[in-house]
């Protein structure tokens, strides 16, 4: 068998995905240079890019670490004001449009059909500067500032398709915003809280699949009744804009009904009734120690009297005394130690029926709601496909520890809207690589994530930037060199060739270590509960030092 390492070098379709990434930024970022640039100013829109992925690649980066790395790297000497001056002034939108046109170029390279997405939806609050307040809101003390970002992830792809921040803190309408216009008719999978009725209206009048949990307390799970009986599942009717939808409600358990005779109710009782019963063993435990003391205060005191004591006689006397009462506390030692023994065994029994009542309580908050207009989806289908939903946080997650989505404290509004966009860049680009190494991964393997995205804002767009740059800079010198001196454009077009043969050959190296450190696919996930592991130390305003 071959080397991963060969095969990577060797392999002629990586190669090519490379070069046709490479040429389609090129296109993209000369067109945007072209309409913002009018001379030949310093610093370009190739420039700015990149300046805004490297302030957006981690969060420990600052404006002066950005800007130091970027001044070493092109042997410059460009102070901060002038990076910053010229963002500001920058339109987002140009970085918009530029994710755009990398999502299609994505599912256009890969032969992927957006109509047969399915696609993750869900928002985070995210806190600025109050010096924002023009466009966001204020919290109550006036400190920070509140906007909601809304996200649509295709799960499959994991390629954020939608990525965008919005005043209101209405998430299912800033949802309708981002898709109102989309043409492709995409499968799209909600928690609860966007169960409300005009966005299913809104699903139906353009003809959406989706697939949306319930809260408990949604009108449409009284569909699940027939009588007394409560069904799993039930198609209905549903009659909207004068036409009839049929809809699927089905009701699941996300986990196995344990096997327990006793019911929770009984369990309960039963816990009470031990915990009584060790509170009372206490108290006796108690009332022995006290006794105990009691005797050896009497011990020392009789012991003290022998100690001047001169007549025999009671000298005997005290000591028979004595005697009695260290048998008496060898008696008292056996009983705390039956008692011990016994709230041992109480305390054994309770946390017995408390794991009981713990699955019982799972297993009863387990019941799942999802309503859908997709008839075609069987029932584990449809649970597989909706825990396809928790990508979307996993991915916010990235975003908040990994990149800067979590730490931005910049006082311009398009500023702070580029960095969004280049977080979202990123994450395209995450995509575009775990797809073109996906026949690599190995069975029950995925690849790091940690490790790409580490990998593309430290290494990979570096390389990206100085290929882009050099194509720019030896085009611009063929365009503008006399065509008699065909020797210097050949000079020209050698040297820009062999440049980006050798940043190539680092990125495949790259891959190279990527797909090395493949992680195995957990055996055990937790659906129904989250689990916070330690406090956050993250602190708002406020880089990790």
């Amino acid at each position: 068998m071959k080397n991963k390492k060969n095969l990577i070098m060797e392999d002629e379709i990586i190669i090519n995905f490379i070069n046709g990434l490479l040429e389609f930024l090129y296109i993209a970022v000369e067109k945007i240079n072209n309409l913002i640039v009018k001379r030949n100013n310093k610093i370009n829109f190739y420039d700015l890019f990149y300046y805004i992925i490297m302030y957006n690649s981690s969060t420990n980066n600052s404006h002066q670490q950005t800007l130091l790395r970027y001044n070493i790297e092109n042997d410059q000497n460009i102070e901060k004001n002038t990076f910053i001056s010229r963002l500001e002034k920058l339109d987002p939108l140009y970085i918009k449009n530029l994710n755009i046109e990398f999502t299609e170029y994505f599912y256009k390279t890969f032969n992927i059909n957006r109509s047969n997405l399915i696609c993750s939806v869900d928002g985070s609050n995210i806190k600025l500067l109050a010096s924002l307040k023009d466009h966001f809101t204020l919290n109550k003390n006036q400190l920070y500032t509140n906007c909601y970002l809304s996200c649509v992830f295709d799960v499959d792809n994991e390629i954020p398709i939608y990525y965008d921040i919005y005043k209101s803190p209405n998430e299912i309408n800033n949802f309708k915003n981002q898709i109102k216009d989309d043409k492709n008719k995409m499968t799209y999978i909600t928690d609860r809280g966007y169960d409300d009725i005009t966005l299913i209206k809104f699903y139906l009048k353009n003809k959406m699949f989706f697939i949306s949990r319930l809260v408990k307390n949604n009108n449409f799970i009284k569909k699940l009744t027939n009588g007394d009986i409560i069904l799993n599942e039930k198609i209905f009717d549903y009659e909207f804009d004068n036409s009839i939808h049929k809809l699927k409600i089905v009701k699941y358990n996300n986990i196995d009904k344990p096997d327990i005779k006793e019911t929770k109710d009984e369990l309960v009782n039963d816990k009470n009734n031990l915990s009584i019963q060790v509170n009372n063993k206490k108290n006796e435990l108690i009332n022995l120690q006290n006794k105990k003391k009691i005797i050896v205060t009497k011990i020392k005191e009789q012991n003290k009297k022998n100690k001047n004591e001169v007549d025999n006689k009671i000298i005997k006397e005290h000591n028979k005394y004595i005697k009695e009462l260290r048998s008496e506390k060898k008696i008292i030692k056996n009983k705390e130690k039956v008692i011990k023994k016994e709230i041992f065994d109480l305390k054994d029994k309770i946390y017995k029926i408390s794991s009981k009542i713990e699955q019982i309580i799972n297993y009863e908050h387990s019941n799942y709601f999802i309503l859908t207009n997709n008839l075609n989806l069987s029932l584990d289908k449809l649970k597989e496909t909706y825990r396809k939903r928790w990508m979307v946080e996993t991915e916010f997650k990235y975003h908040k520890t990994i990149l800067n989505l979590n730490q931005m404290d910049n006082k311009n509004i398009n500023i702070v809207k580029q960095n969004i966009y280049v977080i979202q860049f990123i994450s395209i680009m995450n995509a575009f690589i775990k797809k073109a190494l996906e026949k690599y991964v190995k069975i029950n393997c995925h690849l790091n994530n940690k490790l790409i995205l580490t990998s593309i804002h430290d290494y990979i767009i570096s390389l990206i930037y100085k290929t882009l740059s050099n194509k720019r800079k030896y085009n611009y010198l063929y365009k503008y060199t006399e065509n008699n001196c065909k020797i210097y454009r050949k000079k020209i077009e050698k040297e820009c060739i062999t440049e980006k043969e050798k940043n190539i050959n680092k990125i495949l190296k790259i891959l190279e270590q990527i797909l090395k450190n493949q992680i195995p696919k957990s055996t055990f996930t937790i659906f129904n509960k989250r689990i916070k592991k330690r406090q956050s130390n993250n602190k708002f305003n406020y880089r990790k030092k």
